[in-house]
C-alpha cells in the first residue's frame, strides 16, 4: 500500500510576470499507526501523578477527561499569547537527549491561562472549534464564548534516536514538553475518532514516517521550487530535520506548468508524479501561479483593466480549485494514507516591487488580494485531511521584499522560509537561535452522531 504525505504549495495569487518560467498556456488515515516507545505518559489533570510517573509508566490508569468549556476569565487564545522562553536556555528537567512532558495543571482559582515555562518548552493548546472558524496554523484562535477546551487528548513529542514522550492535555486543553536547545522534534496529536482538524495542521503519515526513521519528500509543480535563490526549499528540508530523521527529497517540479497540466491523466501526473508515489511520504506541490498569470497577464500594463480582472478573480479561482481538487483526490486514491499540505503563497501585492508598479492603485489592489487570499485559505481548510502551510499568514505584515529574488521567485531567504513553514505545518519544532514551533494551537470539530 502506498503511504504518501503530500505538501501542496499552491501559488494562488501571483500578480507578477513569471520571470524565467516558460509557457503561457481522505487521506488523513495512516496505513499503520504503530507507535514508538511511549516511555512517559502523564495524566495532566492529576498533579500528584506528575510527581511520580514511575507508578504508571504505561498510562493504564489514565482516564480521558471529558472536554468542558473554557474558564470564563480565560479570554480568547491565539498563537503568540504566551511569552516564549529563551530557546538557548538549558532545560532544568530532562537529562541528556531525553524529552519529558511537563505538568501544566494549575489551581482552579487561577483559571485557564496560557502556559509559561521557565525553560525551553514545546507547548500548545488543543480545542474544539465549534464554529469551525479556524483556517490554518496562523489563522485561528480559541474563543472563550464559542469554543470548548479539549482535555484528555493524547499528544506525543518525537525526538532523535526514536525517543518519544507522551502526555494528555490538561483540564484547560494544554500540553507541554521540556526540550533541549539546538534540536528538532515533531508534535503529534491524536484527535478523537471522526474529528475534523479545522486548523489544518494535523498530519498523519509524516509522524509515523519519523517514527520509522525515514521520510521521503517529493516536490512537483512550477518554477517556485526551481528558480530564484539557492539552495531551493526542497533541498533544505533534509538539513532542517538533520539528527531527527533521515530525509530524501526529490525535486520533480516543472517550470512553466499550470494546475491543469498536473491533473490525473495528463502527462505530468502520469509520468512525473505517479512513479514516485510508491516510495513517497511527503509530496510538495507548487501550482497555481502560472494559471493566475495567464488570466491577469494581459491586463498588467493597464491598472484599470487589472482591477476588473481582480474583481472576478474569485470566479477564476473556482476553476483552479477544480483542477487542484482532482489532483488531491487522485493522489489519495492512488496512495491511501496520504497527507496533503497546501502551501498558501505570499500576498505579492505587498512587495515593494508591485507597490511601485501599481502606484496609486496599490492600496486597492492589496485589498482585493487580501480578500482573494482569505477565500483561498477558507477553501483549502475546508478539505478534510488537508494540511495548510500558510506562507501569507506566517509572514503577516513583515516586508515581503527580502523573500523575493525577483518579482515572483523566492530568494535564498524565501526558500528557507518555505522549508521551515512546511516543517512547521507537519508538526515540526526546532530549538536554537531561530526557534520554530515552540507553541501551537490545534483546533478540531468533533464527530457528529
Amino acid at each position: 500500500m502506498r503511504s504518501v504525505r503530500t505538501v501542496l504549495c499552491v501559488f494562488i495569487l501571483a500578480t507578477a510576470p513569471c520571470g524565467g518560467c516558460s509557457g503561457s498556456g481522505n487521506g488523513g488515515n495512516a496505513a499503520d499507526d504503530t507507535r514508538g516507545t511511549r516511555w512517559t505518559t502523564l495524566d495532566a489533570s492529576d498533579s500528584a501523578a506528575s510527581q511520580d510517573r514511575s507508578s504508571d509508566p504505561d498510562g493504564t490508569d489514565d482516564l480521558l477527561a471529558e472536554a468542558g468549556p473554557v474558564s470564563p476569565d480565560a479570554g480568547d487564545w491565539s498563537a503568540g499569547d504566551a511569552p516564549v522562553p529563551d530557546a538557548q536556555a538549558t532545560p532544568d528537567g530532562p537529562p541528556d537527549e531525553q524529552v519529558e512532558p511537563i505538568d501544566t495543571t494549575v489551581p482552579d482559582a487561577q483559571g485557564c491561562e496560557p502556559f509559561v515555562a521557565t525553560f525551553t518548552a514545546a507547548w500548545g493548546l488543543v480545542y474544539q472549534d465549534m464554529d469551525q472558524s479556524s483556517d490554518s496554523f496562523y489563522d485561528q484562535s480559541m474563543s472563550a464564548l464559542k469554543d470548548l477546551v479539549a482535555s484528555g487528548v493524547p499528544v506525543h513529542l518525537l525526538a532523535a534516536g526514536g525517543k518519544e514522550a507522551s502526555t494528555l492535555t490538561d483540564a484547560c486543553g494544554r500540553f507541554a514538553f521540556a526540550v533541549l536547545s539546538g534540536k528538532s522534534y515533531v508534535v503529534d496529536v491524536d484527535l478523537p475518532e471522526g474529528a475534523i482538524c479545522t486548523s489544518a495542521n494535523c498530519p498523519h503519515r509524516f509522524p509515523d514516517a519519523v517514527r520509522y526513521g525515514k521520510v521521503n519528500f517529493v516536490t512537483i509543480g512550477d518554477s517556485l521550487a526551481t528558480h530564484g535563490g539557492s539552495p531551493k526549499f526542497p533541498d533544505l528540508l533534509p538539513g532542517l530535520m538533520e539528527g531527527l530523521v533521515n530525509v530524501e527529497s526529490i525535486n520533480a517540479a516543472v517550470p512553466g506548468s499550470r494546475a491543469e497540466d498536473w491533473v490525473p491523466g495528463k502527462q505530468l501526473f502520469e509520468t512525473k508524479l505517479d512513479p514516485l508515489l510508491d516510495d513517497a511520504d511527503v509530496v510538495v506541490i507548487t501550482l497555481g501561479g502560472n494559471d493566475i498569470m495567464a488570466y491577469i497577464g494581459p491586463a498588467l500594463s493597464q491598472p484599470g483593466s487589472l482591477l476588473a480582472k481582480l474583481e472576478t478573480l474569485d470566479d477564476f479561482q473556482e476553476e483552479i480549485k477544480a483542477d487542484v481538487s482532482s489532483i488531491i483526490a487522485e493522489i489519495w486514491k492512488r496512495a491511501p494514507g496520504v497527507d496533503i499540505v497546501f502551501c498558501l503563497i505570499f500576498n505579492y501585492a505587498k512587495s515593494s516591487y508591485w507597490k511601485s508598479y501599481f502606484g496609486s492603485y496599490s492600496g486597492l489592489i492589496q485589498s482585493l488580494a487580501v480578500n482573494a487570499m482569505e477565500n483561498a485559505r477558507k477553501t483549502l481548510s475546508a478539505i478534510d485531511g488537508l494540511v495548510v502551510a500558510d506562507m501569507a499568514g506566517a509572514l503577516g505584515e513583515a516586508d515581503l521584499s527580502p523573500m523575493l529574488a525577483d518579482s515572483v521567485h523566492l530568494s535564498s531567504l524565501g526558500h528557507e522560509f518555505y522549508a521551515r513553514q512546511i516543517f512547521l505545518s507537519l508538526g515540526g519544532v526546532h530549538t536554537g537561535p531561530e526557534p520554530l514551533g515552540l507553541e501551537r494551537l490545534i483546533g478540531f470539530f468533533p464527530a457528529q452522531e
